[in-house]
């Protein structure tokens, strides 16, 4: 720990970029840039907690793992349209609004409480209309997002951001927060799986 705390400012940074290099190569994105301007910025005499974060988070950017999901998400994300994208507001609002309650009750993905999620949170997916409107489709729909939404819903993501969070010192910010945000990503995708392969 001792070791990691005393890097300097460039040898941290090259932590980072390590990490982004390996994941997005010649190929950066809007995420690449979000996360280079959200770069950990550990103070020359960090806090207990702001230590541990900080080696918590090095091993996070180096570890094989994380870095060949990344690199799928990253992958997935360049081939697939964004009006697609599971991350829009107007979703990711219903998404916590709806999903969010279930998951904290433990909600089966397979009841009658969990459709009525899927088709809350539908009702505001854009295009919802034209992709549901025929049973079939509706499925094939839920399918491919409930597939996207597995993609791309990694708890190690949330945990980055709170760990950059603890070591910048941000203050906590309103609304959910990123273990929140992936339990009711994470229950809404059950639902949507659950519900399309049974047709329903």
């Amino acid at each position: 720990m001792s070791d990691l705390t005393r890097m300097t400012v460039e040898q941290r940074r090259q932590i980072l970029e390590d990490y982004l290099d390996a994941v997005f190569g010649d190929h950066p994105d809007a995420v690449a840039e979000k996360l280079q301007m959200g770069a950990p910025e550990i103070p020359d005499e960090p806090t207990s907690d702001q230590a541990a974060a900080w080696v918590e988070l090095t091993q996070l950017l180096r570890d094989p793992d994380y870095i060949a999901a990344s690199r799928r998400m990253a992958e997935r994300a360049r081939t697939e349209s964004p009006q697609r994208d599971v991350a829009n507001i107007v979703v990711g609002k219903a998404v916590v609004e709806h999903a969010g309650p279930a998951a904290r009750a433990g909600v089966d993905p397979g009841s009658a409480e969990a459709l009525a999620v899927v088709e809350r949170v539908g009702a505001v997916t854009p295009n919802a209309a034209e992709d549901r409107s025929i049973v079939a489709d509706r499925i094939v729909a839920d399918r491919i997002l409930a597939d996207r939404i597995v993609a791309f819903t990694d708890r190690r993501v949330a945990r980055y951001w709170t760990l950059v969070g603890i070591v910048n010192g941000w203050p906590p910010s309103p609304g959910p927060g990123p273990d929140e945000l992936v339990d009711s990503w994470e229950s809404y995708g059950r639902a949507l799986r659950a519900h399309a392969s049974h047709g329903s």
